[in-house]
C-alpha cells in the first residue's frame, strides 16, 4: 500500500490537485536526476557506498556465528554471562547513543586518544571525522552493535543441538 504513492512520480502533481491524463508527465522527473553530472556523480558515488557496505556485510555474516561458538565454549558461567550481556545491550540503545558513545569513545578528547597518550603518542585526531576507511568504521559498528543479539540466535541454535551426537563424535574420535 505505500508504494502507492510513487504513482505521483509520474504526474505534475500540485497538492489538492487529481492525477489524470492532463498532468502525466512520464519519467520527466527520473530523466531529470541524470542530466545533471554532478547528480550523476552523488547517484553513483551512493550506489558505490551502498553495495560496498552490503558486500562487507555479506563478507561478514560470519563473526556473529564464530562468535556464539567461543561463547558456548566458555566454561565460566559469571564470564560467559558479562560477555553475552555486553554484547547484547548495544542491539537495545539506539543509533544515537551508539554514536554518543562512539563520540565520547574517538572524539579528541576522548578515550581512545587518551590510551594513546600514555604510550606517548600524541594524536589529536577525530577518529569519527576522519573519511578515512569510513567502511570499515561503520561496518564495526554496526557489528558491534548487532554482534550479541546475532549471537543469542545461534547459541539457541547450538543449544538445542543433541548431546547424544557430541557423544557419537567423541567415540569416533572427534573432539568438542
Amino acid at each position: 500500500l505505500p508504494l502507492w504513492g510513487w504513482r505521483y512520480s509520474f504526474f505534475d502533481y500540485t497538492a489538492g490537485g487529481t492525477l489524470g491524463a492532463d498532468n502525466f508527465v512520464g519519467f520527466k522527473w527520473f530523466t531529470i536526476l541524470f542530466q545533471n553530472p554532478a547528480t550523476v556523480h552523488d547517484i553513483l558515488r551512493v550506489m558505490r557506498n551502498t553495495l560496498a557496505m552490503s558486500g562487507l556485510g555479506i563478507l561478514t555474516s560470519w563473526v556473529p556465528m564464530v562468535f556464539a561458538i567461543f561463547l558456548n565454549e566458555i566454561r565460566s558461567n559469571k564470564f560467559k554471562r558479562l560477555v553475552q550481556s555486553l554484547t547484547t545491550i548495544p542491539n537495545f540503545i539506539s543509533w544515537v547513543l551508539v554514536y554518543a558513545i562512539a563520540l565520547a569513545i574517538f572524539n579528541t578528547n576522548g578515550f581512545f586518544n587518551a590510551i594513546l597518550s600514555l604510550f606517548h603518542i600524541d594524536s589529536q585526531t577525530n577518529w569519527l571525522m576522519s573519511a578515512d576507511h569510513i567502511w570499515i568504521k561503520m561496518l564495526l559498528w554496526g557489528m558491534w552493535k548487532g554482534l550479541g543479539w546475532s549471537a543469542i540466535i545461534y547459541i539457541a541454535a547450538i543449544t538445542g543441538i543433541d548431546p547424544q551426537l557430541y557423544e557419537a563424535a567423541k567415540i569416533d574420535g572427534a573432539g568438542r
